[in-house]
């Protein structure tokens, strides 16, 4: 080999080693974890500029705040027959069911 082609890899071999300090800041560092958005800390007291409302006048309910967030449930009767559905074709033939899989 000459010397261009010895510098050549010598060149190759230092940016090897330290395209590890390129790579692992970039994507090897988990990011912190993401603070949620969509909470309702407090609710905003009605007795600044909308003080006639805050007494009732309206008639309307006051609304209350939950601050539960609480997933509904999914409710799927496992008591029902299973549906199928078979769509053939030259290709294939296809079964589609209630149940999945």
């Amino acid at each position: 080999m000459d010397r261009k082609s010895i510098a050549v890899v010598v060149a190759c071999g230092i940016l090897l080693a330290l395209w590890v300090f390129v790579i692992t800041p970039k994507y090897l560092i988990k990011p912190a974890a993401p603070t949620p958005t969509n909470e309702v800390t407090t609710a905003q007291s009605a007795a600044g500029t909308n003080t006639a409302a805050a007494s009732g006048t309206n008639g309307a309910a006051p609304v209350t705040i939950s601050s539960t967030n609480v997933a509904p449930q999914l409710e799927v009767n496992a008591n029902t027959p299973e549906q199928l559905l078979v769509v053939s074709s030259q290709d294939g033939r296809y079964t589609f069911r209630s149940y999945g899989g």
